[in-house]
């Protein structure tokens, strides 16, 4: 993962470029989880936001479990 440069919300595609995965990846995790696990989004006038700095935190502490 690369720094965010302080960018909090991030669109779907840079969300994706920033974890080094696909877009349909995040649609697919969406879908199955909504917002009961995993990472943390918001829609914003029909677009999809995700909040970079939570998530970092959140994938941090999976990775130290």
């Amino acid at each position: 993962m690369e720094k965010n440069n302080n960018k909090i919300w991030a669109t779907e595609k840079e969300a994706a470029e920033y974890y080094n995965i696909k877009p349909a990846t995040l649609r697919k995790h969406r879908s199955v989880y909504k917002h009961d696990k995993g990472l943390v989004y918001k829609k914003i006038a029909g677009s999809v936001r995700y909040n970079l700095d939570h998530n970092d935190r959140i994938l941090a502490e999976k990775e130290s479990i």
